[in-house]
Parts: structure tokens; sequence; C-alpha cells
């Protein structure tokens, strides 16, 4: 499936090996190993393919910890948006609806009656969770694939994660637990920019292979917990990515950071006693379509600092 040369990765990255697409058969990725797929283009050029990096956050368990924390609550409280599939897969963040009934907005997932004050608090969880993984990856993935991201946000001009209760902004909160009721830890606030504005996230999901279409060339996702249940035949268990198109199968771990092409055709395998948790970025072709396409009426509810008759940036033609 590949050859794997001795070249390494640009200075301060952590990738242990190159892999060139080609061949016959199957590549399987193990566990440990941390690789970066390419070929080359008719110019003779390095295209970059897949990216597998290992050990993302595994120096900090609290952290990743707290990361699977808000995934399991994500879980509990918000809609599955893949009823029919195992496991489930929460979504956050701006969305188009229904396929029976598109609309443009931010996400309104909440499954259980809360508050305003408690669905905020959830939602800024969220948002801080995403936007610590968005850092992880943006400092740990090959350059060219996360400045591909900034570049395609920034052209269409889309806003950062944010929700129908917390609005864009430009720093993320998050809430700390204090073992000693007596002594509560103050919030920590971060100055830096939020993560992108669609996030899922994921447990015990198994994914049907599929092809998605995104206006990023890009789909980055971190898997912050893995479990393998003791009764499972397979040592390292189940619920592989798997990339069609390369003919890679990449087999997970805590700390597995993944950016692969959602054009391709792909998936997992079956979980066989694994459960793992995932959080994703994704970039929706869907999305900034209805955007091209929304009023001014409707973009303020997406970008609540434009003013009235600022119009469609994207479409100058549309108005209120």
């Amino acid at each position: 499936m590949s050859e794997t040369d001795a070249v390494g990765p640009p200075p301060g990255r952590t990738t242990k090996n190159w892999a060139v697409i080609g061949g016959e058969g199957w590549r399987i990725v193990e566990p440990d190993e941390s690789v970066v797929f390419f070929s080359f283009g008719p110019d003779g050029k390095v295209q970059l393919e897949l990216a597998v990096i290992r050990d993302i956050g595994t120096g900090s368990p609290e952290l990743l910890g707290w990361l699977a924390k808000v995934v399991d609550d994500a879980c509990a409280y918000r809609r599955d948006i893949r009823p029919n599939h195992p496991g489930k897969m929460a979504q956050f963040g701006i969305n188009t609806g229904p396929w029976h009934a598109r609309s443009l907005g931010w996400a309104k997932s909440f499954t259980r009656k809360l508050s305003d004050d408690a669905k905020a608090a959830k939602d800024e969880e969220v948002i801080g969770a995403s936007s610590i993984v968005w850092s992880l990856l943006t400092y740990c993935m090959p350059v060219p694939i996360t400045e591909h991201i900034e570049k395609v946000l920034a052209e269409e001009g889309l806003p950062r994660a944010a929700s129908a209760n917390v609005p864009p902004g430009t720093t993320f909160t998050i809430k700390r637990v204090s073992r000693d009721p007596e002594n509560p830890l103050p919030d920590l606030t971060f100055k830096y920019e939020r993560g992108p504005p669609e996030v899922y996230l994921s447990r015990a999901y198994v994914a049907h292979s599929h092809f998605d279409k995104n206006y990023a060339k890009w789909a980055l996702t971190l898997m912050v917990k893995r479990e393998v249940a003791d009764s499972c035949t397979m040592p390292d268990g189940g619920a592989s990515f798997v990339d069609v198109n390369l003919k890679v199968i990449v087999r997970q771990a805590t700390g597995t950071g993944i950016a692969f092409q959602p054009d391709h055709m792909h998936g997992t395998t079956e979980a066989h006693g694994a459960t793992s948790w995932s959080i994703s970025h994704v970039f929706s072709q869907r999305v900034v379509d209805m955007i091209r396409d929304a009023s001014d009426a409707v973009l303020r509810g997406i970008f609540p600092e434009r003013g009235a008759g600022e119009g469609n940036p994207a479409n100058p033609a549309k108005a209120e």
C-alpha cells in the first residue's frame, strides 16, 4: 500500500513516517504509528492525502478526561443526529436543519428542558472543548492542512463557534470544578480565537461508508478517549477509521488526530467491543450554500454584529 522512508516531518512535528500512496492492497496504521500519506500530482508536486497523528494531549490525562466528559454530556442532553447508527452523535454550532425542512441558523439540539442559564453553560463547555481541540489539532497537523482551512473560513466570512445561547465572540470560558466546595476555583477565560462553527461530538459511534460535500478539502477529528471491553476478541478493538479511496485503515487509540478528505469514501469498521469518544470539526458545503443565498434578516441571526441593511457580502443582491 505504501512505501515508507526515513524522511522526517517539518521541524517541531511529531510524525514518525511519511508514506507514498500507491500500489496494491491495504495499508494498516497501527495504534502507535503516526503517518502522513501523500501522492504526486500530474505536475509532480506533492499532494497531502491523509494525516494520522498520535498522542495528542496524552500528556494531560485530566484534559482528555474533561473533553470526554463534555462528549458524554452532549450525548446525554443533545439530539442524536444519527439515530439509526450504532452509538451516538450530537451536533453543535451552525447548521441547516433537518433534510425535510432546511433552515439556516445555530443548532437547537437540547432534548431536555433546561433553563437559559443552564443551556448557555453547556454551550460554553462545548465551545471551550472544541476550541481546545482545534488548537491541539492546528498545532500538530501539517501546516498546509490547517492553513487551507483557515483560508476558506476567512474567504467564506464564517463566524467561529457559537450557539443560540452564546453569541459569536473572540474568547471562550471554561468553568473549573473545585474538589473543595468551600474553595471554588475561578473560571478560565482564554483570549484565543474559538474553533470553527461546526462541531460533532460522538461516543461509541460507528459510521457506514459514505462521502460528504465540504467547502474545505479537509475535516479534522480527535479521539479524546477510547476503551476496549475485556471480552473483546480483537486486542485493539474495532471502530477503526477507513479511507476507502486510499485503501488505508487507521487503528484507533486515545489521542489520535486525523485529517481526512471528506469527499473520499470513508467510515469505520464495526466496533467489536470498542468505545470511542471523539470531537470533530467539519465544513459542510450546504452551510455556505445557504449563507450565500441568505437574506439580510437571516444573516443577522448568525452575525449579530451586522446592522440592518448591510446585506449579504457573498450575494449583494439578497436583501431583507
